[in-house]
């Protein structure tokens, strides 16, 4: 057959939804705006499979393709589509920030949030849905659905938002809490969400709020606040509370460290009394460096660091990079690196000398200094205090290659501490190789 025979062969008929789809998607504009007016007439059960379509041509770049699909749209707001509408809703969202349909789309958008959540059936349905959706819907959904309903149901809608797990949300419903009622922390359920709100910011958040009405918290209210796990809100309370209330505070800590308790509880009450500037604190910091609980000698140290003078702090660095506990090791080496510690290599070495399990971190802090300085000391210390040949194995490579990144030139002396201290280490461990550039 000729391509002329072809051409005088009539198509082969075409279905409704075929022609539908066609027309819908057709590179000619205004094909597709003749496609969405006639959308009316294309049979009840297929509007379900031209939602997408029509949802697509509301932002379409032909203004009279979206006046078209804007005009369609009515027809498929309807109860029997709402299982559509849940999988279209990903699409429905999208199109909310759409540069055009947030341009000239705001009836039509109306339209479908009013259809989506002005029911109360369907929007229950959407909110049992939302999980199953991606976190840009869930948020949407969830934002939206706080508009609709009655007072009293708008306010219980807000209370599972507070006590779930997306932190965005949790802060937007405290604040639509406090536009909706003056009296929010009264409304049932709140204050037992914000108690097990899984962010203590948005706790924090509330407290500001109340305070600025007037209700600064009281009794025991006021003490579990002072000592809750979440710093910013016991440095809060500490600042604004009454003299009275600090001292109690101070008491409490005080007895908290005198009895035998939970470890994070003594942490907390080693921050409150060096908040209050307690003059017990020096004491009970001595006591906690010498406890059992890693947990609790790293906070100890942490506190003593920053609270005594630069020799006492040298000490005390010392003290804690000879703890066998990593976490306290890796407090000495913050306060190193942030200057509130100053060690010179002297003292790093007697350092080894006397507690030769210092090793390790010793190693990492001489990083910190020139490689020319670094190097010998480093391969003098290996090749005194290294049992393990693996160990120095492993060390070399990082040494030299310290060296040949220097940027400066090393000095005689320095030339001369390398050769000895590279002549000892052959001496120790023979079957190992420093080669300096």
């Amino acid at each position: 057959m000729s391509w002329l025979d072809r051409l005088r062969t009539p198509p082969a008929p075409q279905s409704p939804w075929s022609a539908f789809h066609l027309r819908c998607v057709d590179s000619d504009g205004r094909r597709r705006e003749a496609a969405l007016l006639e959308l009316s007439l294309l049979p009840a059960d297929l509007h379900a499979r031209a939602l997408p379509l029509v949802l697509a041509r509301l932002n379409d770049w032909v203004p009279q393709v979206r006046a078209a699909a804007a005009k369609a749209l009515p027809v498929l707001l309807r109860e029997d589509l709402t299982p559509a509408w849940l999988d279209a809703l990903p699409e429905v969202v999208r199109l909310m920030d759409g540069a055009r349909w947030n341009r000239d789309g705001a009836a039509v958008r109306d339209g479908v949030e009013q259809f989506l959540l002005e029911s109360p059936q369907r929007r229950a349905a959407l909110l049992a849905f939302a999980p199953r959706l991606g976190v840009r819907v869930r948020r949407w959904l969830t934002l939206r659905s706080w508009w609709y309903g009655s007072a009293e149901e708008r306010l219980q809608t807000l209370v599972p938002a507070l006590r779930g797990g997306d932190s965005v949300l949790a802060r937007q419903a405290l604040r639509h809490l406090q536009t909706l009622s003056h009296d929010w922390p009264e409304v049932a359920g709140v204050r037992d969400a914000l108690r097990r709100a899984r962010f203590p910011a948005l706790r924090l958040e509330a407290l500001r709020h109340a305070q600025a009405r007037g209700r600064f918290p009281a009794g025991d209210d006021a003490l579990d606040l002072a000592f809750s796990p979440h710093g910013g809100t016991r440095n809060w309370l500490l600042f604004h509370a009454a003299d009275a209330l600090k001292r109690q505070v101070m008491h409490r800590a005080e007895a908290m460290l005198t009895e035998a308790g939970p470890v994070g509880g003594q942490r907390i009450a080693l921050q409150v009394l060096r908040e209050l500037q307690a003059a017990s604190l020096q004491t009970f910091l001595v006591n906690a460096r010498a406890h059992p609980a890693p947990r609790l000698r790293e906070m100890a140290y942490a506190l003593s660091l920053n609270l005594h003078t630069d020799a006492q702090r040298a000490e005390l660095a010392g003290q804690a990079l000879a703890d066998p506990s990593r976490k306290v090791q890796r407090t000495a080496l913050a306060a190193l690196r942030k200057g509130r510690v100053e060690l010179t290599v002297a003292e790093l070495v007697a350092l080894v000398r006397r507690e030769p399990g210092t090793l390790r971190v010793v190693l990492d802090i001489l990083a910190f200094w020139q490689a020319w300085v670094r190097v010998p000391i480093a391969l003098q210390l290996l090749a005194e205090h290294a049992v393990d040949t693996d160990c120095v194995a492993a060390e070399l490579p990082v040494l030299q290659q310290a060296l040949r990144w220097s940027l400066y030139a090393p000095t005689i002396e320095q030339s001369w501490a390398l050769e000895r201290a590279a002549a000892l280490l052959r001496q120790r461990h023979p079957a190992l190789e420093f080669s300096p550039p």
